[in-house]
């Protein structure tokens, strides 16, 4: 049976979890002349506009500023605090709609340019994948993963750098995603624990992404290690767009070398300033020798002699990580 013929105005998006530097990759595919990079939406977290916008208001983290920048970009041209407000009315008038259509305004906005989206928050749930491939059926899925040790070192970083000005409450997203269940010998959630141990959310979001992804047509989605971005980024960069079947010239390359250039890179305005992972110093994609990461050996976040549980292992080695 012959594939189904992608066309240019399905969307793609990358799946990865929070911190897993997707947000660089996001806005270097951005820069190619027929892609547009989206900030972090969270949409299809929510069936409706009006579930959205409840969920937003009781979000541990600033979850509406992707959208209201992405909607003051696209729609009123520009973005400032007038047009986040216009932005934050325009979707408040549409509460009865589905997440969908504003994703596909944000499209028909967007074209003849390819709508790429990445927000963390829909690998928590493989029902926010679903939704997202029920609505958008021809969409490429692109995901991202990273050596378990190297992400759990990121985590715990993190953590210690928030927490400078202060212990951080239980209900803070990092915190949550820290302190993510534990689990079973089977890979089964066990009950969540308050110990930082960032093998958990590495394992049972990368499980949950493996597990929509078996839904998904081989044509459909490919997959990258994020330590190749590094060390190689043009190869990689090369792959997904002949993968996309996209214009492949070098001068469109080096354009998305320089992911920094995005509209969304950096901080918005005050009234929503977030949205993406903001950008560290060099900015654009670099070489990075750093010796690889081993699955063996005792993790640097314990005390103790604590290593990789063993499903952390097998998942891993799945993606050639040793």
């Amino acid at each position: 049976m012959t594939p189904v013929q992608i066309g240019t105005s399905d969307p793609l998006f990358i799946l990865a979890p929070p911190l897993a530097c997707s947000w660089k990759l996001c806005a270097a595919l951005g820069q190619h002349p027929q892609m547009y990079a989206l900030p972090e939406t969270h949409l299809f977290t929510a069936q409706s506009v009006a579930e959205w916008l409840q969920l937003s208001s009781a979000s541990s983290f600033a979850m509406d500023h992707g959208l209201l920048r992405a909607l003051a970009e696209l729609i009123y041209g520009e973005q400032t605090e007038s047009t986040i407000q216009l932005a934050a009315a325009w979707l408040l008038r549409r509460s009865h709609v589905t997440t969908a259509f504003v994703l596909e305004t944000l499209a028909e906005r967007a074209h003849p340019r390819l709508l790429v989206e990445k927000s963390p928050s829909i690998v928590y749930d493989v029902k926010s994948m679903r939704r997202a491939h029920l609505m958008f059926p021809h969409a490429r899925f692109l995901y991202v993963v990273q050596h378990p040790r190297a992400y759990g070192e990121i985590i715990v970083g993190m953590l210690r750098e928030m927490s400078k000005a202060g212990p951080l409450a239980t209900s803070h997203w990092l915190m949550q995603l820290a302190c993510m269940p534990a689990m079973t010998e089977k890979g089964e959630a066990m009950t969540a624990g308050v110990e930082v141990d960032p093998q958990r959310p590495w394992y049972v979001l990368n499980r949950t992404i493996c597990d929509f992804l078996d839904t998904v047509s081989e044509h459909q989605k490919t997959w990258i290690r994020a330590e190749a971005l590094r060390t190689s980024p043009d190869v990689v960069l090369q792959k997904i767009i002949a993968w996309m079947n996209l214009d492949l010239i070098p001068e469109r390359i080096e354009a998305m070398r320089h992911p920094e250039r995005s509209p969304f890179s950096g901080l918005g305005p005050a009234n929503a300033c977030f949205g993406t992972d903001l950008f560290l110093p060099q900015p654009e994609l670099a070489l990075d020798s750093r010796d690889l990461y081993s699955l063996e050996g005792p993790l640097s976040w314990h005390s103790g002699r604590q290593t990789f549980a063993l499903e952390v292992k097998q998942l891993a080695q799945k993606f050639g990580y040793s």
